[in-house]
């Protein structure tokens, strides 16, 4: 009261005019509490009265108001845990689309560029390093946007960063091996950087598969184009093993030479045996494709040829070929062979065929198919072979040919002439170039111009 500039008489009279009753909530915390009351009533010449209470509302007062904060507290904390969840899960959704583009990449480069863009979509840094390793020795370093220092690069370090608090190094490993090293510098929230090495360690098996299989798919396609030049070199030797075409005063010798893919199981050759006035030569078609083929069809061609240099073509040349060239058959493979001979004096054409059994002929006495039966050679010692003899005219046209042009004529039709030498040629060589074609095409064509004693 003394505070306040009251005495005993002056707070009597002031307290008098306001108060009726002087009244102590006690809540039994503090004991000296009813002998300052009667103290003050006292001074003021005022009644008392002690009403306990206890604290039970003053707790629960209290507790509501703890209740009510940790309630809104709770409500904002889980606003947050909600809004991570869904950003985190945003992002791995567009991990999941980005990283379902590499597929697309068909080399490490493509990779690399591929991965460094999911890398600027996902996290936003500074800047970013794709780092390839083979064999532990790194490679050319692709940077994105432009280049960051590093601080080593040997291949066994999984960290390069300047700054790790800011940056995450992703070692990208498959097959138990490191394919590269990806460097993510600076990221512009590294409050989130929990999260992020985490998305980081997500996607970072299907970038090291995307590496592995781009690293593959190159090294199949070098090998594929060293097949490839290998192939078409065997290709162009084949052609110049080829003998070129004759045009001579007693006939024209065309040809049509279109191979399946680089290489043919298709050979011929011929001998002009000018003293003699006569035109030896052979028509070979081994089963099978590519170099293989190929390779046997030259070492069956040169004994052919041998033969068709030194004897007339008949059934028993072709049987003895037969035997001599059995050892040149796998199982499964065989051949078929014709021999043919023109005798310009004697004006008569003689063919032996071992399975090309049609020959196309234009003459003034026929134009259309000459079919001779024969089996092929290649497969049994024995084989039923047979002999067609014909008599030239002069204008005659023979086209033999192996079964991948005679098929594809037995479909469209054979030439209205056969007899027009240029014109029938032309569809032959159109035909062995066509879409529908499956097999090698090849054929020897011969028009006959002069018989009889005329100078070469």
């Amino acid at each position: 009261m003394s505070d306040w500039g009251f005495d005993k008489t002056l707070a009597r009279q002031f307290f008098g005019e306001s108060l009726t009753r002087l009244v102590l909530l006690d809540s039994g915390m503090d004991a000296s509490a009813g002998g300052k009351l009667l103290e003050f009533a006292e001074f003021i010449a005022q009644p008392h009265e002690t009403i306990p209470v206890g604290i039970d509302f003053l707790q629960h007062r209290l507790g509501r108001f703890l209740l009510e904060d940790r309630l809104a507290w709770e409500k904002k904390q889980g606003a947050q845990d909600t809004a991570r969840a869904n950003r985190v899960r945003a992002e791995y959704a567009m991990a999941f689309e980005l990283t379902s583009r590499l597929n697309q990449a068909a080399t490490e480069k493509d990779v690399a560029v591929a991965v460094l863009e999911i890398v600027d979509l996902l996290f936003a840094p500074r800047a970013a390093a794709y780092i390839p390793v083979q064999s532990r020795w790194v490679k050319e370093i692709i940077y994105r946007p432009m280049p960051v220092p590093l601080k080593n690069r040997a291949a066994d370090k999984t960290s390069l960063l300047d700054h790790p608090e800011k940056g995450i190094a992703i070692s990208l490993n498959h097959g138990g091996e490191r394919q590269a090293v990806v460097e993510i510098h600076d990221v512009v929230m590294p409050e989130y950087m929990e999260d992020y090495r985490n998305l980081a360690l997500s996607i970072s098996p299907v970038c090291a598969l995307a590496i592995a299989n781009a690293r593959t798919n190159q090294q199949l396609r070098k090998e594929q184009l060293a097949v490839q030049a290998d192939v078409e070199l065997a290709g162009s030797v084949q052609r110049q093993l080829l003998p070129g075409e004759l045009i001579r005063e007693v006939f024209d010798l065309r040809t049509v030479f279109s191979p399946q893919g680089w290489v043919s199981g298709d050979f011929f050759g011929y001998r002009w045996l000018n003293g003699q006035k006569v035109l030896r030569g052979y028509l070979l078609d081994v089963t099978g494709h590519g170099v293989a083929t190929a390779l046997q069809t030259a070492a069956i061609s040169a004994v052919v040829d041998d033969a068709v240099t030194r004897f007339s073509p008949d059934e028993g040349v072709l049987t003895l070929l037969n035997r001599q060239l059995m050892p040149y058959f796998a199982e499964g493979s065989f051949a078929a062979l014709l021999l043919f001979e023109f005798d310009f004096i004697r004006a008569r054409l003689t063919w032996v065929n071992g399975g090309i059994n049609r020959t196309l002929v234009g003459s003034a006495d026929l134009s259309g198919w000459v079919v001779v039966p024969g089996s092929y050679v290649g497969i049994l010692d024995e084989v039923e072979l047979h002999t067609h003899t014909m008599e030239l005219h002069e204008g005659d046209a023979i086209y033999f040919m192996t079964d991948g042009l005679s098929e594809l004529l037995e479909k469209t039709g054979i030439p209205e002439n056969p007899q027009d030498f240029a014109g029938t040629l032309k569809q032959l060589q159109r035909m062995s170039e066509t879409e529908e074609r499956w097999d090698d095409c090849t054929a020897v064509c011969v028009r006959v111009n002069r018989l009889g004693e005329a100078d070469a």
